[in-house]
């Protein structure tokens, strides 16, 4: 249950602390170039979804303990979600940050 629940919390904190961080970026415009500024919301941007991918381990561990009290069974189920985050973080970066696109 703790890597059902405790997801969550840290998810809420995630954000928070993201938009706590645009907001310093946007008052910060007379210190930072618009180029500098707009690498900075990318980075953000990235490191956030890349910081939401272990949604993936819940719902992983949901179709386990479905699978375990045989409510439902497919071979699918096994193995799709534990797999996700290693395929999406990297382009999850490519997509995000211009520079590597």
């Amino acid at each position: 249950m703790y890597a059902m629940i405790m997801p969550i919390p840290s998810y809420i904190f995630i954000l928070i602390v993201r938009s706590q961080i645009l907001r310093t970026i946007q008052h910060a415009g007379t210190y930072m170039s618009e180029r500098t500024r707009e690498l900075h919301v990318q980075l953000i941007r990235a490191l956030t979804y890349h910081a939401c991918l272990p949604i993936c381990t819940v719902i992983a561990d949901t179709m386990t303990t479905l699978m375990l009290l045989e409510v439902c069974r497919h071979p699918l189920m096994e193995n799709f979600f534990a797999s996700i985050p290693s395929c999406l973080s990297p382009m999850l970066t490519m997509f995000f940050i211009k520079p590597y696109r």
